[in-house]
């Protein structure tokens, strides 16, 4: 049994080297193992790089004809993938790639369904802001969980590639792809393992912006609605029913019952049965 690697490159040129002398050392290792590197359209030499070294360990080069994103490099990877189960790994240097044997084969022993490398960010030199965005997106994906998720977005795992395809849908095209790999995971109640890694020095530029935080949040709630819309409704839903308690005590006070009273009511009752209603919906379509 083995397992097929996706490395997806967006102007690496600086660590494509560093990339192949790993490659080199767990392909001498696993001789069996599948290659897949995605070029996004790089404006660099990062894709004749590839080209060129790609026969030092047998890899499958595939290149996007336009900037299209990490999630969906991944996606496309996993389409020709060979083997069951997939690996995935970042270019950029900052992952010890040759943990992914180790985790391989703790994926088996364990009959795991994902096993991921938990990175450890005690000598990490990201900034505050990175950290503290990190920090509050962790937050919120335990919340959604229920579960505590040390290390929620890592880009170095090993997962069985069915779990991917069966929603490939659901998968956005950019980074928040393993957020979302982790989310429904852990929802679906599969066996996720994690497994210490040390976090590397990057090398080259980080393409996470600002406003992939956003991004982040905003898909972390699209998912929430998707799979448990009760955590979303039921909190509007208290807001309304605690306005209309508050509004009707104030009118009985004034005997006089208001507009205002009859609306908080109405939209109330509404959300309850909204509700209730894409509950059933929800556990219908599980």
């Amino acid at each position: 049994m083995s397992f097929s690697l996706i490395i997806p490159v967006f102007n690496e040129e600086q660590s494509i080297k560093s990339l192949f002398e790993k490659l080199k050392n767990v392909k001498e290792i696993k001789k069996d193992i599948e290659i897949i590197l995605i070029d996004d359209c790089s404006t660099d030499n990062s894709y004749n790089y590839l080209i060129e070294k790609s026969p030092i360990v047998g890899a499958k080069i595939l290149k996007n004809e336009t900037n299209r994103g990490y999630g969906y490099s991944i996606k496309e990877g996993a389409k020709i993938a060979s083997n069951n189960i997939v690996a995935i790994c970042d270019c950029d240097g900052t992952y010890p790639l040759e943990e992914i044997l180790k985790m391989f084969e703790i994926f088996n022993l364990k009959n795991a369904d994902m096993v991921i490398g938990k990175r450890d960010f005690s000598n990490s030199s990201n900034s505050f802001i990175k950290n503290l965005g990190r920090a509050i997106i962790g937050k919120i994906v335990n919340k959604l969980t229920e579960e505590n998720i040390p290390d929620f977005n890592s880009g170095l795992r090993l997962f069985n590639k069915k779990f991917l395809m069966e929603d490939i849908n659901l998968y956005p095209d950019g980074f928040s792809l393993t957020t979302t790999l982790t989310v429904l995971m852990k929802l679906g109640n599969k066996k996720v393992i994690n497994y210490e890694i040390t976090y590397l020095p990057r090398i080259g530029k980080s393409k996470i912006i600002a406003y992939d935080f956003f991004r982040f949040l905003k898909l972390i709630l699209y998912l929430t609605f998707y799979f448990k819309p009760f955590k979303i409704l039921l909190p509007i839903n208290l807001i309304f029913a605690i306005g209309f308690f508050i509004s009707l005590i104030y009118d009985i006070i004034n005997l006089n019952l208001t507009d205002k009273t009859l609306l908080f009511l109405f939209i109330s009752i509404n959300m309850a049965m909204l509700s209730f209603i894409v509950e059933m919906i929800v556990k219908r379509r599980k």
